[in-house]
């Protein structure tokens, strides 16, 4: 692996960690009883679940298996 594809990886993982924490913060929000915005936290949670699933599907094979976690 050359320093090119290392910074790539490197970008690559934290562009799904700052998505993960914002649909974890977005899931927490669609939990909250009584809310009314409660069903557009849920559609953003479904959003960056799937733009994660897109981003893993795309860079399979630049990343490996301890990359995504």
């Amino acid at each position: 692996m050359n320093i090119n594809e290392g910074i790539c990886q490197a970008e690559l993982r934290r562009l799904v960690r700052m998505i993960g924490i914002k649909y974890a913060n977005a899931q927490h929000k669609s939990q909250i009883k009584g809310d009314q915005f409660a069903i557009y936290h849920l559609g953003q949670a479904l959003a960056f679940e799937e733009a994660i699933r897109i981003v893993k599907m795309v860079f399979h094979e630049e990343m490996r298996g301890e990359d995504w976690e």
